[in-house]
């Protein structure tokens, strides 16, 4: 070497280090703190918890209160460098002062035949029809235990609308597990038309929705309650919870929160201790939900 090396920087946190999963977040809430008194409080409160990596699900009680979010959220995380893009509102009008080439293209779900739909933590949300759906693509894998489980691992399901078909997946790859079939091992006519057929049970579930809001618009509940419900067999167990409102001119509104399930162990147990250890799902399913700061029940029922 004639000459000293030399030297570059990286200015950004580049992706892919393991250390960037942690510093993003921490610009992003670091910009939050530095510059949240010059905007609303709500503003600030959002960045801390209704973000999650790069996406942010946030739900408030009026337009007023829309706008002024969409507009305080844009200027004060400008200021750390992060520009808010592919926004989207159930109400046209919350978005008003935000430039076209800040909000959500339309041309997004061209494969789904719906121009109005968004997408994040694998839920999508139905704008026009304000709705959760949850449609899954199953990716073609052979007909073996390891592609039975890729199939399997692919439903990225937070809120538990697809756990009752899912179940019966993984109940098919339990029963493989015993039968110490190979990883790589083509599977017999009898398990591929099982798998078959429950690849077409999950396809089936694709026109479930579920109310994005969990009350009626402008209407405000006197009484809010927290039910979960929990129940066994011989192959798996589960558990869900609703919220029941009663609503302030004496109609009651019920609404799904979330549900889990789970195959039933391979050491046989009685269908009373089953249903103890669902129970014990319901419970912990029940402290997840009423952990929730923005929730607030008068009873829970488990």
């Amino acid at each position: 070497m004639s000459g000293s090396p030399d030297t570059y920087e990286i200015m950004v946190h580049p992706f892919g280090a393991t250390s960037s999963p942690f510093c993003a977040p921490y610009a992003l809430r670091k910009t939050a703190i530095d510059n949240g008194h010059r905007f609303s409080k709500l503003a600030s409160q959002i960045v801390f918890e209704n973000f999650y990596v790069d996406d942010c699900l946030v739900s408030v009680d009026t337009l007023e209160d829309a706008e002024c979010v969409a507009s305080d959220l844009r200027e004060m995380l400008f200021l750390g460098g992060f520009r808010l893009v592919k926004r989207k509102s159930n109400i046209a009008d919350a978005l008003s002062d935000i430039p076209p080439n800040e909000r959500a293209s339309v041309s997004a779900a061209l494969d789904l035949g719906d121009h109005n739909h968004q997408e994040a933590l694998g839920v999508q949300w139905h704008v026009s029809e304000d709705c959760f759906k949850f449609r899954v693509s199953l990716p073609k894998k052979p007909f073996t235990r390891r592609g039975l489980l890729a199939c399997i691992a692919s439903v990225y399901d937070l809120l538990g609308l697809k756990a009752p078909p899912v179940l019966r997946g993984r109940r098919l790859l339990q029963g493989l597990c015993c039968a110490d079939i190979g990883w790589n091992t083509p599977l017999d006519e009898k398990c591929q038309g099982e798998w078959e057929r429950w690849s077409r049970g999950v396809a089936s579930t694709d026109s479930v929705t579920v109310r994005r809001c969990i009350r009626p618009h402008g209407k405000t509940p006197t009484r809010s309650e927290l039910h979960m419900f929990s129940d066994a067999s011989e192959t798996g167990y589960g558990a869900v919870g609703y919220l029941r409102e009663v609503l302030g001119d004496g109609n009651i509104y019920c609404c799904f929160l979330m549900g889990k399930s789970r195959v039933a162990p391979l050491k046989h147990l009685s269908i009373p201790r089953l249903e103890l250890t669902a129970a014990v799902l319901a419970a912990k399913l029940m402290r997840f939900i009423a952990n929730e700061p923005k929730l607030t029940f008068h009873n829970i029922t488990l």
